[in-house]
């Protein structure tokens, strides 16, 4: 059991290490594998709405990856920031975030989505399209999750409000009634 001093708004996790945060604050515990014990790594403050842990992997550090106002704050597990990853103004805020393997994909207030390959020395945007279809949104993403390769994505979305779709939006569920 994990008692956190911050009220959890989200929480991910890798092997070894969780990550919970509030909106302004967050808290990195790291777990011992033979005990089962967890102690406090680090707390920092933060205004990220979203966060995702990068995997353990051997002879490598783990990165936090923060979705802040109008980018994608990488920093480490003291909350240091060592870099962003910019979006296009067009996109406006990054709002879900998932990561495997080496592959982080983003949403944002616009509906986009954006898939980065995290592998090189330089990040490499593969992917950014608006979650629509011809020329009609598809609805309000709720959950983005990525493969390990990075070529499959899977969005939770609910329909638009006849407001928010201009009475174009199309859902991608079929009417039952």
């Amino acid at each position: 059991e994990i008692v956190s001093s911050v009220p959890i708004k989200g929480c991910d996790c890798n092997a070894t290490k969780i990550i919970m945060w509030s909106g302004r604050k967050a808290e990195v515990h790291e777990i011992d594998l033979e005990s089962g014990t967890h102690s406090l790594l680090s707390s920092f403050e933060t205004a990220a709405s979203n966060i995702v842990i990068s995997s353990d992997k051997p002879n490598e550090s783990a990165y936090l990856y923060m979705a802040v106002e109008g980018k994608i704050e990488v920093a480490n597990l003291q909350g240091n920031v060592t870099r962003s990853l910019p979006l296009g103004e067009m996109e406006g805020n990054p709002l879900l975030l998932d990561m495997h393997s080496s592959f982080l994909v983003s949403t944002s207030t616009r509906g986009m989505i954006r898939v980065w390959d995290l592998s090189k020395a330089k990040p490499d945007s593969k992917l950014v399209r608006e979650f629509e279809n011809e020329g009609r949104k598809l609805g309000e993403m709720t959950s983005v999750r990525i493969n390990k390769g990075g070529n499959r994505i899977s969005i939770l979305a609910r329909p638009l409000a006849p407001s928010q779709a201009n009475s174009q939006a199309q859902s991608s569920l079929p009417d039952t009634n």
